[in-house]
């Protein structure tokens, strides 16, 4: 009979090449070796320097951010800390705010030595301690708070779904509770931020109008958000893809009317280029995006079925039926968000081509413009490359999208080194930096594939 595998002995991907006992104190020992050698380097070198300042310092935090989140890992998965074990084999969020905690305090402490070392005179580092520090205290109280949440809200939906099965009850109400802890952080990130921004733009004499454009600029994305949350989790009677629409619409309108009113801000102020009427672009792109948005809308019914059916014949899990529908819906998200991509990229450079020629401006620089948008562009084909093969390996998808940004980026660098300074061929060496990390991640991908 075969032996069932240990949680340990299953783990796969990055998590189990962090985990690895000797992978971990080889890191540990090339941590702290070169460390010291970076202090000796700097003590034999203090006569020499002229001034007196520790400046190992960085790369010693800098490194330890990153030794710090290995450490973690290595005693999490491998059952050295009882209190981190327990917390793996729970919810996703309880894990990440063990990792959320690490980098809030390493940070912070690095970002106060730097203060009172460089700039003791001006204390800077309470601002990312306290603005940061919000997004912190709701991730702790949601970490210390969920099980009691999550078993009270557990006895509203087994009595509203009782015919729904307990993964489609957890699905449910961690997508609630999650979506309600991040609205949360956003409002009061919102009104706190806009609090601060009117007290400071009083005193030194802002306009108001210029805060109010700021404000309104964020406020539309923060009522897109609340839409969002209520369509999605108190709506019971839309379909899901028109929720998503309407969300959309929202967001293009509110965008639109505030774009309209900053470009007619932008043609009043002086400078160059302070002539060029630039709002119809995006509002026309940004229209062909809802329209296709629309008719898939429209044929749900019809493309619903055929994703289904790709999406049951790529997974090999044993899924429930609202995981299948799920996937699919991620699935037609991606493979439609493409092709609207695809027909804005075109149009977008064709509408650009016009302005530049009416304009004066040189084309070269479209040709720059739409090599650096066909970098999105292959990035998104990617996501869409990984949702049609059913990738769902962190590295393997990972590298499908840095392979495709490198083919970008390669195209962008060695068109601008052309252009600007074919003399000097400096792309080969920024491509060939990105080669070797490109290089390491391929071959990560390769040493922990699954036999």
């Amino acid at each position: 009979m075969k032996k069932k595998l240990s949680q340990n002995e299953e783990l796969h991907g990055l998590i189990k090449l962090l985990s690895h006992r000797i992978l971990f104190f080889l890191h540990l020992f090339a941590y702290g070796a070169v460390s010291l050698l970076l202090i000796l380097i700097w003590a034999v070198s203090l006569p020499l320097a002229g001034f007196f300042y520790f400046t190992p310092f960085f790369p010693i935090f800098g490194w330890g951010f990153g030794i710090g989140f290995h450490a973690i890992i290595y005693l999490m998965f491998n059952d050295k800390v009882k209190y981190l074990s327990e917390i793996r084999k729970q919810i996703p969020i309880k894990i990440l705010f063990i990792f959320h905690a690490w980098f809030y305090a390493s940070i912070n402490i690095f970002l106060l030595i730097l203060d009172l070392t460089t700039t003791p005179g001006l204390i800077w580092s309470y601002w990312p301690l306290a603005m940061w520090g919000i997004a912190f205290a709701f991730h702790a109280y949601g970490f210390f708070t969920w099980d009691k949440s999550y078993e009270k809200e557990m006895l509203k939906f087994r009595e509203m779904h009782p015919d729904y099965s307990e993964k489609r009850l957890k699905s449910l109400i961690t997508s609630k509770l999650l979506g309600f802890w991040i609205l949360l952080t956003h409002v009061t990130y919102f009104v706190l931020v806009n609090i601060i921004m009117y007290t400071t733009g009083t005193i030194y004499g802002v306009l108001l109008t210029d805060l109010l454009r700021a404000s309104f600029g964020w406020g539309i994305f923060f009522v897109v958000h609340v839409v969002w949350f209520y369509l999605f989790t108190y709506n019971k009677t839309l379909k899901p893809v028109i929720k998503g629409l309407i969300v959309h619409i929202i967001g293009f309108v509110g965008y639109a009317v505030w774009g309209f009113y900053e470009q007619l801000i932008f043609l009043q102020e002086p400078g160059p280029g302070h002539d060029i009427f630039w709002w119809h672009i995006p509002v026309i792109l940004w229209a062909i995006f809802i329209a296709i948005h629309a008719l898939v809308t429209i044929r749900w019914d019809k493309i619903k079925p055929s994703a289904l059916e790709k999406v049951k014949s790529r997974y090999a899990e044993d899924l429930e039926d609202f995981e299948f529908s799920k996937r699919a819906n991620w699935l037609i998200f991606w493979n439609w968000s493409f092709i609207a991509h695809i027909f804005i990229y075109i149009l977008g450079i064709i509408l650009l081509g016009i302005e530049f020629s009416t304009y004066g401006t040189s084309l070269l620089m479209l040709v720059i413009i739409a090599l650096g948008w066909l970098i999105g562009l292959l990035v998104h084909g990617g996501i869409y490359y990984v949702a049609l093969k059913n990738i769902t390996g962190f590295l393997m998808w990972t590298a499908v999208l840095h392979v495709a940004a490198y083919i970008g980026g390669s195209a962008l660098l060695i068109t601008i080194n052309m252009i600007y300074s074919p003399e000097f061929l400096w792309s080969a060496i920024a491509l060939g930096g990105w080669a070797i990390g490109l290089g390491a991640h391929l071959l990560i991908v390769f040493l922990t594939r699954q036999k």
